[in-house]
């Protein structure tokens, strides 16, 4: 569940590749991070355990993801509600 689902890899007409991915709400930690340099405690833990949980389930399927940065976290929710688990409801790693 932490992890950005691939449905479909292909080429357009044209020669363009393409990845479809489910559309999602949110923003990156990257964007996160610049706004709220320094995040609760518990969402601090939260997004850890989440992108752990992510990268532990790649490792099981012998997928190593290499680039794990804040770009690539994707906090999934709404950003301006005031509620700061409405914010952040789940992570999930991109790319």
């Amino acid at each position: 569940d932490n992890i950005v689902p691939i449905w479909q890899v292909g080429e357009a007409a044209d020669g363009t590749p393409f990845i479809i991915m489910p559309a999602l709400r949110g923003e990156t930690l990257e964007a996160y991070l610049q706004k709220v340099p320094r995040p609760p405690v518990h969402l601090t833990v939260k997004v850890a355990a989440e992108i752990a949980a992510g990268l532990a389930a790649a490792h099981g399927e012998g997928l190593i993801h290499r680039d794990v940065k804040p770009v690539n976290v994707w906090l999934e929710g709404d950003p301006s509600s005031p509620d700061e688990d409405e914010q952040i409801r789940r992570c999930k790693i991109l790319d």
